[in-house]
């Protein structure tokens, strides 16, 4: 898998994953791949190596892929995409190449994407994103540039978000970060930085 070519693996509930296949269509990418999963569809980002624009494949439950086609919107990134559903909108997130701001675009479900916006709150960041979406409300995560510190800025299902803030705790990252949920709780990874002693 030395390729660019973009691969995937699955497994049934409880059971070994059944080996990997290349996702169809053809594609090819030089960073880390998005994922979500909106109603009965499962859907895969990438960026393009060329041209640093955001493509997204889907697939019906248990079918073939359909074919990468351009995220609408003609948004470019350097980095990997974040992607999350919430509600009947699937979201993908993307920080943009020359300003390192963050920015988003969604659509409901089976329809077109609508367009790239700013999140708000003025945050940036010079690595890829991390998003997850827990009972009404979706989250993205952004690693700080100077600081190395991890914020975190929200949004209720339908509106704008709300502004970003640390993440409680201290800690700081030099990479992205991830993020899921599960039950009633919002998890995010990060990997730890050395600090070097105070002399």
């Amino acid at each position: 898998m030395g390729d660019n070519s973009i691969y995937v693996n699955s497994a049934a509930n409880n059971r070994p994953f059944e080996g990997w296949t290349e996702v169809q269509g053809g594609g090819t990418t030089n960073a880390a791949l998005a994922a979500a999963s909106l109603g009965n569809r499962l859907y895969v980002f990438a960026k393009g190596i060329a041209d640093n624009k955001i493509y997204v494949n889907s697939a019906a439950d248990g079918q073939p892929f359909e074919g990468w086609t351009q995220v609408q919107g003609d948004g470019t990134t350097d980095v990997a995409p974040a992607a999350a559903s919430l509600g009947n909108r699937l979201y993908v997130f993307a920080k943009g190449v020359a300003d390192n701001k963050i920015y988003v675009n969604s659509a409901a479900d089976g329809q077109p994407f609508e367009g790239w916006t700013q999140v708000q709150g003025g945050g940036t960041t010079n690595v890829a994103l991390a998003a997850a979406s827990l009972s009404n409300r979706l989250y993205v995560f952004a690693k700080g540039i100077a600081d190395n510190k991890i914020y975190v800025n929200s949004a209720a299902d339908g509106q704008p978000f709300g502004g970003w803030t640390q993440v409680q705790g201290g800690g700081i990252t030099n990479t992205s970060l991830a993020g899921a949920s599960l039950g009633n709780r919002l998890y995010v990874f990060a990997k730890g930085v050395k600090v070097p002693a105070r002399v």
